[in-house]
């Protein structure tokens, strides 16, 4: 597999520094998505556009965190059954995070999109920046399966000695994010909704 890494080969303080730096580095990019919708927004719509993506992303922040720290148990139990070299249980331990993270995605999903008002309430949200928060929520709610998938596959992939791949993908799914801020928000003057579909856009 093109950048695995063989954890019990060579110097273990190198060959864990070559492991976990693409790790490191695919986490800030993850947490640049909110960064640089907010950046948009602030930069081509108003003050309301601002508190509802400000709002919004904090959510969308703790979700994307909860996934993280919730695969990386997967990632731990995928690596330790690959270097006992025991396929079987390795290709279970993958089925059984897939089907988990699904309904866990759709939980979350379904459960964002019911308490739109509680969150906003709980937020203080400004009365004129509500509807427009509640949008940007319902669209990003929408993505969340998307992703939730996308730390799945990276936990697979780490846990088979792969960090490169996930840092590649969420490279592209940024820079593909800040391209479609660019043409919703800055083009085509949509706002926090245009923000959150290309939140969900870049997830995808």
């Amino acid at each position: 597999m093109a950048g695995q890494t063989r954890l019990t080969q060579g110097n273990a303080f190198w060959t864990l520094v070559r492991f976990s730096l693409p790790f490191l580095l695919s986490n800030i990019l993850q947490a640049c998505y909110g960064a640089s919708d907010l950046f948009m927004v602030g930069r081509f719509s108003d003050s309301v556009g601002v508190s509802a993506v400000a709002t919004g992303g904090q959510i969308m922040q703790t979700i994307t965190g909860l996934s993280i720290g919730l695969t990386s148990g997967g990632t731990v139990l995928i690596g330790q059954y690959y270097g006992a070299r025991r396929s079987r249980d390795v290709a279970h331990a993958i089925k059984t995070g897939v089907l988990v993270f699904g309904a866990l995605s759709l939980l979350m999903s379904g459960g964002t999109i019911a308490l739109l008002d509680p969150i906003c309430r709980w937020m203080r949200v400004p009365r004129e920046a509500v509807r427009t928060t509640k949008e940007y929520l319902f669209i990003c709610a929408c993505g969340i399966l998307f992703i939730v998938g996308y730390n799945v596959i990276s936990g697979v992939l780490r846990g088979l000695g792969d960090s490169r791949t996930p840092l590649i993908l969420i490279a592209v799914a940024c820079v593909i994010n800040v391209s479609t801020d660019l043409l919703f928000v800055g083009v085509m003057r949509l706002g926090a909704p245009g923000a959150a579909v290309t939140f969900k856009t870049g997830s995808w």
